[in-house]
């Protein structure tokens, strides 16, 4: 029998059908205790793990508490170790799920969509197969959104999608070239009308570049989104946030700042989408990676800035992707970001997606959005807090002027 790429089963596929087991067996064992206590607490049976733990604080009896405490441990990580041998598996029969386990509708939850399906347009970029540092699902995360603007009836010609070097699912190369032009498209399209829902939304490596390596004697960094054909032969550059920020105030000059961009991926040094390698000593042991990727040499700010100034198609005054920090100034009007994590911060994926995809997507389906603003669906111990749940030190922001809006729904023109 055939499985995936592989002719027979290995050694370390027994052991992950053994660890499957044992945690079912787990699970099995420990929701009667969970299930009791929602009971007892008045819980739906979809109350987060976020919001156990917060009930547990309040509790008086320490002895209790620490028991209980326990026992959601293990159960999140048992159920974390099930998800990630199962999309193991799921990997070697070539089946991929389309929308994560944690996105999926919950039975009898249901809420209106946050936006006007005729008025919304979207790009979608996600990238796996880079040369030095392949990720693993960041594609898969961008299929999943693209699946929930799809069933939220979005017109399928509203959305741009950008996969890899492109051809799979009808997506167009995610190069740099292809990201530029996908992003432009937008502001020249003249069927987008002023005010209609813009959602940008990104997957795969973040770089940061030192700013020192350009201006000597500064500080900080210049952060960077990272394309399919970064580097190589060419030297293509990344392209920068100074790149997406001046296009964004372009963009909202011509369409209004309904817009909404989302980046799951990290923006340290050496930036990562992790694996989780340990909970409760549970994952899969196939699953056990890290993956990184650097800036691009010495000179890759240079040449990253000096790209974004000799770009075709942009608009703004020549030469201020090459100002000095001192004289740079960010257009935080034009767009709100989702961010998966904090700048020091890593964005993890598990066998099954990216962790912060999977949450957001979550509450895009089960949460009321009637009246959700950007600000509460970051709130601590709110909307996305379920994501710290199993020990994932991965804290999603949100940034811009206009936070405190309606997810989706900016005014327009509101703050320009």
């Amino acid at each position: 029998m055939k499985f995936g790429q592989r002719q027979t089963l290995s050694l370390d596929d027994f052991e992950q059908l053994l660890l499957l087991v044992q945690a079912d067996d787990t699970i099995a064992s420990l929701e009667p205790f969970e299930r009791d206590f929602k009971i007892k607490h008045k819980l739906f049976s979809s109350t987060e793990p976020v919001t156990l733990r917060s009930l547990l604080d309040e509790m008086h009896d320490e002895k209790e508490q620490e028991g209980l405490s326990d026992i959601f441990y293990e159960l999140d990580a048992a159920r974390m170790c099930r998800t990630n041998i199962l999309g193991y598996f799921s990997a070697l029969f070539n089946i991929r799920p389309r929308i994560p386990v944690l996105g999926q509708p919950q039975a009898g939850f249901q809420n209106d969509a946050p936006f006007d399906a005729s008025r919304t347009w979207a790009v979608i970029i996600g990238v796996d197969k880079y040369e030095d540092s392949p990720l693993n699902n960041a594609v898969h995360d961008s299929l999943c959104f693209k699946d929930y603007l799809a069933l939220r009836k979005v017109d399928p010609n509203h959305i741009s999608l950008l996969l890899n070097d492109g051809g799979e699912y009808g997506a167009q190369p995610a190069t740099r070239q292809g990201i530029l032009e996908a992003l432009h498209n937008l502001r020249d399209n003249e069927e987008i009308n002023d005010g209609d829902t813009i959602i940008i939304m990104y997957a795969g490596h973040g770089v940061a570049y030192s700013k020192r390596d350009y201006w000597p004697g500064t500080r900080g960094r210049i952060e960077a989104l990272a394309p399919v054909n970064r580097g190589g032969q060419s030297g293509v550059p990344d392209i920068s946030d100074r790149e997406l920020n001046l296009f964004l105030a372009d963009l909202a000059r011509s369409k209004g700042n309904n817009i909404t961009v989302i980046l799951d991926c990290c923006y340290a040094a050496g930036a990562t989408r992790q694996f989780r390698d340990e909970v409760s000593g549970m994952t899969a042991h196939a699953v056990r990676r890290i993956r990184r990727t650097e800036q691009l040499g010495e000179d890759g700010l240079k040449r990253m800035l000096e790209a974004a100034e000799s770009y075709g198609r942009k608009r703004w005054q020549p030469g201020l992707a090459l100002s000095h920090p001192n004289d740079w100034r960010i257009n935080s009007s034009s767009h709100v970001v989702i961010a998966s994590c904090k700048d020091t911060e890593q964005a993890y994926e598990d066998a099954t997606g990216g962790v912060f995809t999977s949450a957001f997507l979550r509450v895009l389906w089960n949460d009321s959005l009637t009246a959700m603003t950007y600000e509460q669906l970051v709130e601590v111990g709110g909307h996305l807090g379920h994501i710290g749940a199993v020990g994932y030190q991965q804290s999603p922001v949100v940034a811009g002027r206009n936070v405190d809006c309606l997810i989706f729904r900016i005014p327009t023109r509101r703050g320009m």
